[in-house]
This record gives structure tokens, C-alpha cells and sequence, in this order.
């Protein structure tokens, strides 16, 4: 196993998303005698740049709101590759991580349920440069969302953290999967389960309740 790239996440209500994204890259370059001394800062990144659209950035605009270490470009342009900027159209974004997104934008898209892709369309690579296949859709990946909105609405935002949206998807996944065993279950007792979501729990008539008998979960699992 080799360290590539370490990131980090700071709440900050000073930046337009909330949140201020960096992320660290191993410099095998370095002298340092230690592993984790050699990481050096990719850069930083408080927003999305949303007014950074194709037309912009090739009349020779620059990102805003992300700042990208000296050390770490000068890496990128040395390693060569068909990879222009660290992020989309010199946003930040880490080694590891697709170029034609950025940390903010990504992470953007946390909500459940999930509608939206973490990326862009695949941009077309046209006389030596990526081109977005449809630049007024792409931008919409780059919006400074605040920080506890959704990406699409209708749905309950993650607030920029991926984890979050992975864990809410995967208990509404293990939630469905639980029904057919609790409608088993809640069968053979007076007892009554509702179609919604097991968010809340099984919903109880207490007006006409039985205990539930101590063998019921048992076998129900046969």
C-alpha cells in the first residue's frame, strides 16, 4: 500500500458553500526523511467558481475560490499525461480524483435520495483540449450550493459529505429489505406494520394489541 492523497473538510461559514475542501499529495520529489513529511497541500477550495464557465475560462479566466499550490502544479505539468489541471478548469481537485470535477462539486451532490451523478457528462477531448459536451449543463455541477441544501430538490441534502449520502442510501436499502421479514413477523400478532419508510418504526394499533409471542422472529426466519 502507498500513501497518494490525503483530504480534508473545515466548516467555515465565511465561504460561500460552508465548507472549505484541501486536499494532500505525496511529493516524491521531497527530501524529507519522513513519509508523511513529504505530503505537501494540493491546494484549497471554498467554492465552485460558478461564474468560471467554458467561455470564461478559455478567454483566460481563473478559478476565484480555489488556490493551487505552486509545488503541486509544477508536479502535474512534470508527470505530463492528458491531465490539464489538477480540477475542472483549474479548480482543485486531488491526484487520485477525476479531473473533470472538483472537491466541492462532487461532494455537492450528496442528498438522498441520489438523482444526480457525482460528475459531469464525459467532456469530448477536441484538438488537444477537453470540451464539456453541453457547457449550460455542466455548470450545474459547479453552483455554490449552501452548505445543508440538496443538490436537486425533493431531496434531504448530506450536506457535502459523500459518507453521509453512502450510509443514508444503504439504511434505506437494508430498510426495504427488513419488510418482508417484519410483515412476517407482525402477521401472526395483532399487531400492525404501515408502508412507510421503518424510519420511524413499525407503526403499533395499541387500541387492539397482542404481545408479540417470544417465537415469532424465530420463525419467521425458517
Amino acid at each position: 500500500m502507498k500513501l497518494i492523497q490525503v483530504d480534508f473538510v473545515v466548516r467555515d461559514e465565511r465561504a460561500p458553500i460552508g465548507w472549505v475542501f484541501g486536499t494532500f499529495m505525496y511529493d516524491s520529489g521531497s527530501k524529507a526523511k519522513s513519509g508523511w513529511d513529504r505530503i505537501i497541500p494540493v491546494g484549497l477550495m471554498w467554492g465552485n467558481d460558478p461564474k468560471l464557465n467554458q467561455a470564461s475560462h478559455d478567454a483566460g479566466d481563473v478559478p476565484k475560490e480555489s488556490w493551487i499550490n505552486p509545488r503541486a502544479e509544477q508536479i502535474r505539468k512534470e508527470l505530463g499525461g492528458l491531465r490539464p489541471n489538477w480540477g475542472w478548469n483549474g479548480r482543485l481537485n486531488g491526484p487520485a480524483d477525476n479531473f473533470i470535477s472538483a472537491c466541492a462539486s462532487c461532494h455537492s451532490t450528496a442528498e438522498y435520495p441520489s438523482k444526480t451523478g457525482m460528475t459531469q457528462p464525459m467532456p469530448n477531448f477536441e484538438a488537444g483540449k477537453w470540451i464539456p459536451q453541453d457547457d449550460s449543463k455542466t455548470m450545474r455541477w459547479f453552483r455554490n450550493i449552501p452548505a445543508g441544501q440538496p443538490f436537486d430538490a425533493g431531496s434531504v441534502s448530506g450536506d457535502y459529505s459523500l459518507q453521509l449520502m453512502i450510509g443514508m442510501n444503504n439504511y434505506a436499502a437494508w430498510s426495504q429489505a427488513q419488510k418482508p421479514l417484519l410483515s412476517r413477523v407482525f402477521s401472526r400478532s395483532k399487531y400492525t406494520i404501515s408502508d412507510d419508510s421503518l424510519r420511524a418504526g413499525p407503526h403499533i394499533d395499541y387500541n387492539n394489541a397482542a404481545s408479540c409471542r417470544s417465537g415469532d422472529l424465530e420463525e419467521a426466519k425458517k
